[in-house]
C-alpha cells in the first residue's frame, strides 16, 4: 500500500516538473520573440503623452466628421 503511494507521489511530481519545464520554456522564447519583433515595429504617426504614458496618434483626411479608432 505504501509502496504504491509512493510510486503515485513520483508519478504527480514528474509530471509536475514536466508541466513547469513546459511553461517555463515557452515563457523564455515567447520573450525572446517579442524583443525581436519590437526591432521590427516602425511606429506611425506621432507620440502623444496621456497620463505619463506615450500613445501612437495618427490622423489622415480632413472634414467636418470625426471618427476614432481605438486599437484593443
Amino acid at each position: 500500500m505504501k509502496k504504491g503511494l509512493k510510486r503515485i507521489g513520483i508519478i504527480f511530481a514528474g509530471i509536475t516538473l514536466i508541466f513547469v519545464l513546459i511553461i517555463s520554456v515557452s515563457f523564455i522564447n515567447h520573450k525572446i520573440q517579442l524583443s525581436k519583433e519590437e526591432e521590427l515595429f516602425v511606429p506611425t504617426g506621432q507620440l502623444v503623452e496621456v497620463n505619463g504614458h506615450q500613445m501612437h496618434v495618427h490622423t489622415e483626411g480632413s472634414g467636418e466628421e470625426t471618427l476614432v479608432f481605438i486599437a484593443g
